[in-house]
């Protein structure tokens, strides 16, 4: 792993040698079931709408409403969600791939 530097943010982002990610994506064939690979991206979608929701005051932009209260969002992160409220614009720009 490599470190490249930090993010727009001021996050640390580092990367992964091409050989290391795709050892990892053929393990990830062999090894991790459909349903525990859905329910990781579903923790992870999760974890992006808690956050959404906790900066949400903090955009100063159109909002949609395209969110519904019902379906439970969580993130343990506190230091992820402090940065997020600080800089939300930065971080989720820095979470997008280039």
């Amino acid at each position: 792993m490599d470190a490249i530097g930090l993010d727009q943010a001021g996050q640390p982002r580092f990367r992964l040698h091409e050989v290391t990610r795709r050892y990892a994506g053929e393990c990830l064939d062999r090894q991790i079931e459909a349903t525990d690979w859905t329910e990781a991206l579903s923790r992870v979608a999760a974890a992006w709408l808690a956050l959404a929701r906790h900066v949400q005051q903090q955009l100063r932009c159109e909002r949609l409403h395209l969110d519904d209260p019902s379906i439970p969002a969580a993130l343990d992160a506190p230091r992820v969600v402090d940065l997020a409220r600080r800089r939300p614009i930065d971080w989720f720009e820095s979470e997008r791939e280039p």
